[in-house]
């Protein structure tokens, strides 16, 4: 028997909070009496369909499930391997192991090894017990081994700050007219992002889901780093590639099995992209230039081999126009690419027989509407194109259907045909019956234009982009909580008498609400029980209530939001209930300030409508809504209806909690994402004169006004304070200050949407939106005792 786990990439190096579906590939390499472990149990369907098709007994295989851990079922979380009881069950499930066989073979993986006994089953366990695991996925890594092993690679650099950046960019488009900006670790173009001088440059074939046009100018290049630095090196934890962008080029690849004998050629297939994002791979590659890419790729498996890296690895290049090869990254884990070759074309479809077969696998298109495993499989049958084996042509399900949103499954399939004729009329069915959405609907690879000089945008009122960035006002996130255990809290908290909600605005709070809406506050501005306002930039920072301390799981699950979190309030809208439609301007992605919903109770009669849609949302649920839209609430039903409402900024970590193209979005530039805090600084108070506009957040135009010279100005004192950083103004308003770094603050209870830098002889105040930075120097000095 094997040992087989279902995992994905480390979450040290990238965070995919929902891998459920992507992980089942791995039932494509089972075998009869395998153990098997997944982040969830398998969907029984997928299961039989694909034994049915690989001829395994589903009746030998065995599931383990560790407990879900950071990330529920949705994704294998790393440290629930080895945890004690995971261990010991499997322990008690295994058999003769004769190989350890991991999608992401990682330090962990390593460990389970060691504590199963199995080590030595497990290939170069020694190798990633170090950590080789990261190394050997390191783009940065990749341009070197390539380098060394004489591997033509595009012209470019590995940059380690943002000024190497900023210069090996400027190098590049001394001759090029585009630049490819590359995370350390990322995949299918998720972390790229193409960098041009001309908008009409055509980029959507190629694995970039960002991409920026430079405008004209000196500083332009020095503008786009300081916005893009954080996102393209994870906030400083990885280096950055430049690389001179392939125009009019074809992705290839080659794989390989790496071995401690030797590395043998596996397969090589080509890679098509549209708007930037895989579209579909098509597997044998059959042209002539098959022998150069495997001959040169060779060189650089056997690099990975005496690195000490074992098991199967991928080699991607492009073939230019004029048939030269160069190469991009190399993968070494199980690709995506693995199941579709090995077991489906070749051992499936054998694609090699007379007449030779192609396959391809496609990633369903935005604009599909799929609801279900059994709904897709009805309608290969109906339409006469399911995969029959005796003319080895049809579709093949390669993952399992889970629809994350109503009618919004997200799955891959491929294609056995002999023509592309044959090919494209099976996807044009299958897109005329799945087709609800107008492709000029999806989500392309978002542009972005950085100002050429910071001061020719200083003192103008800048709109948040449209909201029509976003597939619909809301949606349900990721995570799911258990309704008994929320509903047990809610009972040692209804014997207080709630009070009216009330607002919050630049002069303090407000009066309460005039509907019966009434507020619990377990987390508020100095943690203070009796405010029932969201809160927003004050003198004291957020903290829990002693209310939170009667609610231990509710509060177990704000303290589980990745990102900083104001306000969190239980909220009870009473039967008959109607608020009038307004929007709150402030809690929009544009400004990097989300509102969570988490029902706790609820009844068919209570509706939100948001911006014409309504919603009625179920207890253990979690959604995000764009409350800067128009919105009401009623309660027509006879009982309470009770949301937990959390109020928190939007992070790199906490975007990864909504749906694909909702994350995806927003990694590319059309939400603003706050970095993480860092550690106090050690500095003296100092004196800065403020224009008075920085200090105003009533968004009374619904639109965040940038700060200029020549409106009237303020004296405020930044200083900490019982190791507090606060700026004071002489009308006696202070505000509490959140260090980001490079003595850099924004303020507590909002976005970096405006930050403070403290610079000595000066100090740069920032105003930011998903696309721009606009700066402002203003003068700063040292306090006098």
């Amino acid at each position: 028997m094997r040992l087989l786990i279902g995992n994905h990439i480390d979450d040290s190096i990238r965070l995919r909070p929902e891998t459920r579906a992507w992980t089942q590939r791995i039932l494509w390499f089972a075998r009869d009496g395998d153990l098997i472990v997944l982040p969830d149990q398998p969907d029984t369907r997928f299961v039989n369909y694909v034994t049915a098709l690989t001829g395994v007994n589903p009746a030998t295989l065995r599931f383990h499930t560790p407990s879900g851990g950071r990330y529920g079922h949705h994704s294998l979380d790393p440290l629930s391997l080895t945890s004690p009881e995971f261990v010991a069950a499997l322990a008690g499930d295994l058999g003769d192991v004769e190989e350890v066989f991991a999608l992401w073979p990682s330090a962990q993986v390593s460990r389970l090894s060691e504590a199963l006994g199995v080590a030595d089953r497990f290939p170069g366990s020694n190798f990633f017990a170090q950590g080789g695991g990261e190394v050997a996925n390191n783009k940065a890594v990749f341009r070197a081994l390539a380098a060394g092993c004489g591997v033509a690679v595009a012209p470019g650099a590995v940059c380690r700050s943002r000024a190497e950046a900023a210069a090996a960019t400027r190098t590049l488009l001394e001759t090029a007219d585009a630049v490819m900006v590359k995370q350390a670790h990322n995949g299918a173009g998720v972390g790229n992002q193409i960098v041009v001088r001309d908008p009409a440059m055509a980029t959507g074939h190629a694995g970039a889901r960002h991409h920026h046009e430079l405008p004209p100018g000196p500083g332009s290049v020095d503008a786009f780093w300081e916005q893009r630095w954080s996102w393209a090196s994870v906030e400083g934890h990885f280096p950055v590639v430049v690389e001179e962008f392939q125009p009019s080029a074809t992705s290839i690849y080659a794989e390989f099995h790496v071995s401690g004998t030797g590395v043998h050629p596996t397969e090589a297939g080509t890679l098509h992209y549209a708007d930037g994002r895989l579209s579909h791979q098509i597997v044998p590659l059959r042209s002539g230039n098959r022998r150069q890419l495997v001959g040169d790729a060779t060189r650089l498996a056997q690099a990975y081999q005496a690195l000490g890296y074992r098991g199967y690895l991928s080699t991607d290049a492009l073939l230019q126009n004029d048939g030269r090869i160069i190469f991009t990254e190399v993968n070494a884990q199980v690709s995506g690419s693995l199941h579709i070759y090995q077991v489906i074309a070749h051992s499936i479809v054998w694609a090699d027989a007379a007449p030779q077969r192609l396959v391809v696998e496609y990633h369903v298109p935005p604009h599909w509407s799929v609801p279900s495993f059994d709904v897709f499989l009805q309608a290969i049958d109906d339409l006469g194109v399911a995969y029959d084996p005796r003319s080895r042509r049809g579709v093949i399900v390669s993952m399992p259907i889970i629809a994350l949103e109503p009618d919004r499954a997200r799955f891959v399939f491929c294609i056995a045909y002999d023509t592309d004729e044959h090919r494209r009329h099976v996807y044009a069915l299958l897109d005329e019956r799945f087709t609800t959405n107008p492709a000029s609907q999806t989500i392309a690879p978002v542009h972005v234009t950085a100002p050429s000089s910071s001061r020719a945008w200083l003192g103008r009122s800048v709109d948040a982009p449209s909201v029509s960035t976003w597939p619909a006002p809301a949606t349900r996130l990721r995570p799911t909580f258990e309704p008994a255990l929320l509903a047990g809290d809610l009972s040692r908290l209804t014997g207080h008498d709630w009070a009216k909600q009330r607002i919050h605005s630049t002069s303090g709070v407000g009066a309460e609400a005039q509907v019966d809406w009434r507020v619990l506050p377990l987390r508020s501005t100095g943690g203070d029980p009796e405010r029932t306002d969201p809160g927003g930039p004050g003198a004291e920072p957020f903290a829990p209530t002693p209310w939170a301390e009667q609610a231990p799981y509710i509060a177990e699950i704000v303290d589980s939001i990745p990102a900083p979190v104001n306000a969190a309030r239980l909220m009870a809208l009473a039967p008959g209930a109607l608020s009038a439609e307004h929007c709150d301007p402030k809690y929009a992605l544009t400004r990097g300030l989300v509102r969570i919903h988490l029902p706790l109770s609820t009844n068919p009669g209570a509706i939100l409508v948001l911006d014409g849609t309504a919603y009625r949302w179920q207890p253990g649920q979690l959604w995000f809504g764009e409350f800067a839209r128009p919105h009401l609430v009623r309660n027509n039903g006879a009982a309470t209806r009770i949301h937990l409402v959390i109020d928190a900024l939007l992070t790199v970590e906490l975007a990864d909690w909504f749906p694909n193209d909702w994350a995806e979005a927003m990694h590319a530039g059309a939400a603003l994402i706050n970095r993480p805090t860092a550690a106090p600084p050690s500095s003296p108070a100092t004196v800065v004169r403020l224009p008075e506009s920085f200090l105003d957040f009533s968004l009374t135009d619904g639109r965040d006004h940038i700060p200029t010279r020549s409106e009237p100005t303020v004296e405020a004192r930044v200083e900490a304070v019982a190791e507090q950083w606060r700026l004071t103004v002489p009308d006696g308003r202070t505000f509490a200050l959140v260090h980001l770094g490079d003595r850099e603050f924004r303020f507590c209870g909002w976005s970096e949407q405006r930050t403070l830098q403290l610079r000595g002889s000066d100090a740069l105040l920032r105003a930011r939106t998903p696309t721009s930075v606009h700066s402002l120097p203003v003068p700063a000095r040292l306090a006098t005792q």
